[in-house]
């Protein structure tokens, strides 16, 4: 009976978790690549103590044989990798979803309980493009695997049957949690900007006109003034023109006049117009 107790808790102790790594979402990335990763991803888990049975490569050859084609096909729906689980005999799923920001690849990882469907955790991760995964960039994501699964390659103390001996502590080196950087709110800056400057040619082009229309009824005006003052009859109350120059001045008068006028009030509108552009 003394070596019969141990052996029953030795065989009815749970084993081991088993992980499987499968590529759930693939956004803008090629199929090549997204092995690449979730290969690396694998050896990592692997070296870590975990037990990994197949390979990404390995477990897509099981699933294709079973009429599945591509795991992204998933999408990230939770039931679908668990149903992959099933089908590779895994009790943990590693999901990589994997997309392309600009010259980077974001990736995240979601560790899925097949029994449950349930995430035991997960971690997002920036790689630059052709970037391996390292253990340094998974080490956050094991050490909460590790947190929420057994120890990997932990074996169950069997139960002392005299005398119980307490295992040693193991001092487990705390890791520091990734900060969360949250970005300060940007300003928005608006640049005032000179309008151009207003051309003046078209007050200069007016002043023109008006200077050319004061000219004009200058000269109208003398020439009407001359014209009047031949008209004008001598000391002897007698005109010194005949009848025909007479009626000839009295119609240039008559015409050169009001002409003068329209043309000084011309200048006078020019003259507004171009103070008012100026």
């Amino acid at each position: 009976m003394t070596f019969i107790a141990p052996l029953l808790l030795l065989l009815a102790a749970e084993p081991p978790p088993s992980l499987a790594v499968v590529v759930s979402r693939r956004t803008s990335v090629t199929d090549k690549e997204a092995r690449v990763l979730a290969a690396g991803a694998s050896k990592l888990l692997a070296a870590a103590g975990w037990s990994v049975p197949l390979s990404p490569d390995e477990a897509l050859k099981r699933l294709a044989r079973l009429a599945v084609k591509d795991t992204a096909d998933c999408n990230g729906r939770k039931p679908c990798i668990a149903e992959l689980g099933k089908q590779l005999g895994v009790t943990v799923v590693v999901a990589l979803s994997i997309s392309a920001i600009d010259l980077d690849r974001g990736v995240s990882l979601d560790a899925i309980r097949v029994a449950d469907q349930s995430v035991v955790t997960s971690d997002q991760l920036v790689l630059s493009k052709n970037e391996r995964l390292t253990a340094d960039a998974l080490a956050t994501f094991l050490e909460a695997l590790r947190r929420a699964l057994s120890a990997p390659g932990a074996k169950p103390e069997p139960a002392a049957v005299a005398v119980a001996v307490a295992p040693a502590p193991v001092d487990v080196p705390a890791v520091a949690p990734t900060p969360v950087l949250t970005p300060a709110p940007l300003t928005p800056t608006v640049k005032l900007e000179a309008p151009p400057p207003r051309s003046r040619l078209p007050a200069v082009v007016t002043l023109a006109g008006a200077a050319a229309a004061v000219a004009a009824a200058v000269a109208l005006g003398v020439v009407a003034g001359n014209a009047r003052g031949a008209l004008a009859p001598d000391a002897a109350g007698h005109l010194q023109l005949t009848r025909a120059d007479a009626d000839a001045a009295v119609q240039r008068a008559n015409l050169t006049f009001p002409l003068s006028l329209a043309f000084a009030a011309v200048a006078v509108g020019l003259g507004a117009t171009s103070a008012v552009l100026w």
